[in-house]
């Protein structure tokens, strides 16, 4: 089973609940922020730096794509 912090429990219940999707989530924290340009690159290699946290293989994104 797998373990949140509370906020993390918070925006699980949240999404699971809701219906609601990531992309969603994304479209609305980009919208009430006001977030363009420089912003949204910054948001953009945050994103990744969060999903590459997690990205436990050594292969290449191209490897991965063609297994």
């Amino acid at each position: 089973m797998k373990t949140f912090t509370i906020d993390e429990q918070k925006a699980y219940d949240f999404l699971f609940e809701s219906g609601v999707s990531l992309k969603d989530i994304i479209e609305v924290v980009i919208k009430s922020n006001g977030i363009t340009g420089v912003g949204l690159i910054g948001l953009k290699d945050d994103i990744t730096k969060q999903i590459d946290s997690h990205n436990i293989s050594k292969f290449s994104e191209e490897a991965m794509m063609s297994m």
